[in-house]
């Protein structure tokens, strides 16, 4: 627990900067999180209109990714990510003065494209601002910003929807607007940690076959990644449905299984970084998505809620394990003039997860039921430790490669 504090005090001023700007733009997320529930109570639309208007969004983000990615590496994180707050925050705003579908339905595309836009840079940046020595707790450090965040965010949304549903999108915006001016006021620049080896790539003439789509390990990478990310995005589909309808759990358990993750995540992910710092990439990768597979495939033999949050811990330790690497990986791997746009890569990969996995949960569980939904989400995730156990880091050491 001391190591991590000592590995968190030694990052620099401009990640703490960073990571406080994303605290600020977390604690009001809620109007994603509520505009379900915002289009059909508050507007009076169908569900089928509020999944049509999210399926609209998560295709946005999807697309936006990588497009994001290549304004980052052209003009520089920073600047994609105080336009995309600002911008951002003004939407919000705005967003309950549409009333027809088809404004709401432009509005919530425009949110997107906007918004979505800061992840990317935000990964990007993070990966810039630090040596290679320190990706891993720098990325856990913007992890433990975000939850500490969200553990605030969608539980104020949850209050303020008794009063007033407009005034979640106002408060989220409000705050994206706040997250802008620190940014700007703190005077944030971004200096990149120049290495060896990134003065090298800067100098080769010819970089295509190092762009995204052509290099064949970070492709190999992505792939292999898909199932693991199928399966996480099932926490937010089939399991509260799961939860409710199949083993008749009332609706706020679910809310009580989303705050242990969240909790966990902000007492340990931390020090477990810290603790597993030296561990190869091929090592944290796999044994993070077998965790996620072990988690969620377990819930086919859970009755009690006791057994539901005991697979909660077991896919939650899988994601701080995973997700700081894979994070952190990308960086590696990617040439520092073009870490921007593997980014932006790989959040569409996430957008596009988040686009089938709700569906394809929700086929299976309707059609087969929830034992077969979280069996074949067992054996599905199965693949992507097998996968990553293959995974390479060109111009690195076999001893960061993993043997």
């Amino acid at each position: 627990m001391i190591k991590s504090f000592r590995d968190l005090a030694k990052l620099p001023r401009s990640m703490w900067v960073l990571g406080v700007a994303t605290l600020v733009n977390r604690v009001g997320t809620m109007a994603l999180p509520y505009l379900a529930l915002y289009l059909t109570r508050d507007r009076g639309f169908p569900v089928t209109t509020a999944g049509m208007v999210i399926a609209l969004y998560g295709v946005v983000a999807l697309i936006v990714g990588p497009i994001a990615g290549r304004l980052s590496d052209k003009f520089g994180p920073v600047r994609v990510m105080e336009i995309s707050l600002f911008l951002t925050g003004v939407v919000l705003i705005l967003f309950p003065l549409a009333h027809s579908i088809p404004s709401i339905i432009g509005m919530a595309m425009l949110w997107s494209l906007i918004s979505e836009a800061y992840r990317p840079a935000s990964m990007s940046l993070t990966g810039q601002l630090v040596p290679v020595s320190q990706r891993k707790t720098a990325y856990a450090f913007m992890r433990l910003s975000v939850n500490l965040g969200m553990s605030v965010g969608p539980v104020v949304g949850g209050l303020l929807a008794k009063i007033s549903y407009p005034a979640i999108f106002v408060v989220d915006g409000s705050t994206t607007l706040m997250a802008c001016a620190f940014l700007i006021l703190m005077g944030f620049k971004a200096h990149a940690k120049k290495s060896s080896e990134s003065v090298k790539e800067t100098a080769l003439p010819d970089t295509h076959h190092l762009k995204p789509i052509s290099n064949p390990g970070f492709v190999f990478f992505l792939l292999a990644t898909i199932p693991v990310i199928v399966v996480f995005f099932q926490h937010i589909s089939t399991m509260p449905v799961f939860l409710v309808r199949d083993l008749k759990f009332p609706e706020s358990s679910y809310g009580l299984l989303f705050a242990i993750n969240t909790l966990l995540i902000i007492s340990f992910e931390v020090p477990i970084t810290a603790a597993i710092t030296h561990w190869s990439y091929r090592k944290s990768l796999s044994i993070g998505s077998l965790l996620f597979a072990v988690g969620f495939g377990g819930m086919a033999f859970t009755n009690t809620f006791f057994e539901v949050a005991l697979t909660v811990g077991i896919w939650t330790l899988g994601e701080m394990i995973l997700f700081p690497a894979m994070n952190s990986y990308v960086s590696d791997m990617a040439p520092s003039f073009l870490r921007g746009q593997y980014m932006g890569v790989y959040v569409a990969t996430f957008s596009g997860g988040f686009i089938v996995a709700p569906w394809l949960g929700t086929q299976i569980l309707e059609h087969f039921g929830s034992h077969s939904l979280w069996i074949s989400m067992l054996l599905f995730g199965m693949l992507s430790p097998l996968m990553l156990m293959a995974v390479t880091l060109p111009g690195k050491s076999t001893a960061v490669q993993g043997k």
